[in-house]
């Protein structure tokens, strides 16, 4: 009798957990945020620029806002304080537009909806990996075949669309992530072709309107290199540390090696550097002094705070040897077209 009532009361406790989880899993729970960019609300609207204030905007997806981070690390912040340093007294800003997931799409919205109206001096905008990822439809954060919208994929969001029961999440947040994948969705690596990279027509459409919405407004435009831990030949214990491809590039059964992401990286950042050419944009190269090591680089692309000071400097010296910087930053200062006293070649 005494244990019939001990595994009574256990069931009636545990019951009683799960009903209260439950409830609030499915009923009480709000996670609000701007849902066509996900920015933070208003988040550099209380900026008082003024005429004479050199305003940088720094564009792209995790490895420009950089979330694993301290703020001061990240590297629009060093950036900044390069800047500071050459220019004394003069005010500064450089706006971290970047967000973890953006893609070209995100960064054309996030420029043409709220960025456009602070009139930056310069654009600085790093893009790649989030596109290349967006070529494919995994289980996780996707709905659907590959769209060149790219609305198939949900990223942070899927749960939005495809909402996990409560066992599901506590079982996933246990585990973590890639445990729980290699568990209940172990997949096999292998070679993929440049043709299984489906987003590169949209990357390219998507970044050339870019440029043309910055360079119509006058701004001076600076597109980056994006680099990454990819190689030609990765060793097993690099190709274990790679996890772009695994999570995010899957389609459900395989997904693609460092040689196949090394590839797809070469191909896309190569097509920023035409399109800088023909629209007569700057472009700046990272690869050839950036080193490829958990120095500088956490993961596929994520940098530590050493390989961010080290991004920075070279963004930085790209703008220091860029005359009409020069003149521009002397000149301070904030019309919509001042495109003819930048005469300097």
């Amino acid at each position: 009798m005494k244990v019939f009532t001990v595994f009574l009361s256990v069931g009636f406790l545990m019951l009683l957990f799960y009903g209260t989880g439950s409830y609030y899993y499915y009923h009480r729970q709000g996670f609000p945020f701007e849902p066509f960019v996900q920015i933070g609300f208003n988040k550099y609207d209380s900026l008082e620029i003024q005429n004479d204030d050199l305003v940088v905007l720094c564009l792209g997806g995790s490895t420009t806002n950089d979330g694993r981070l301290q703020e001061v690390e990240k590297y629009p912040s060093q950036l900044q304080k390069i800047l500071e340093k050459k220019f004394g007294g003069k005010r500064i800003y450089v706006l971290n537009g970047g967000m973890d997931w953006y893609t070209s799409k995100h960064s054309l919205i996030n420029y043409t909806t709220y960025y456009r109206k602070f009139k930056p001096d310069v654009v600085i905008v790093m893009h790649a990996i989030n596109d290349i990822c967006r070529s494919f439809s995994p289980v996780d954060f996707s709905n659907g075949e590959y769209a060149a919208t790219y609305s198939h994929y949900y990223g942070p969001a899927v749960n939005a669309t495809k909402p996990p029961s409560m066992e599901r999440f506590l079982i996933r947040k246990w585990l973590g992530d890639f445990k729980y994948q290699q568990q209940f969705n172990p997949m096999q690596i292998a070679s993929y072709s440049d043709d299984a990279f489906r987003s590169f027509d949209a990357f390219r459409f998507y970044m050339n309107e870019l440029q043309s919405r910055i360079v119509s407004d006058s701004s001076l435009c600076f597109f980056v290199e994006q680099p990454s831990f990819y190689q030609p030949i990765n060793s097993e214990p690099v190709e274990q540390r790679l996890w772009f491809g695994r999570a995010l590039c899957n389609n459900g059964k395989t997904y693609p090696d460092g040689a196949s992401m090394f590839r797809a990286m070469k191909k896309f950042n190569a097509c920023t550097q035409q399109l800088c050419e023909a629209n007569n944009v700057s472009y700046t190269t990272t690869m050839q002094v950036f080193p490829i090591d958990t120095f500088h680089l956490k993961d596929d692309v994520h940098h530590t705070p050493k390989g961010a000071a080290l991004l920075a400097k070279i963004v930085a010296d790209k703008l220091f040897n860029n005359p009409k910087f020069i003149v521009l930053s002397k000149l301070g200062m904030k019309e919509n077209n001042y495109s003819e006293q930048l005469t300097v070649e």
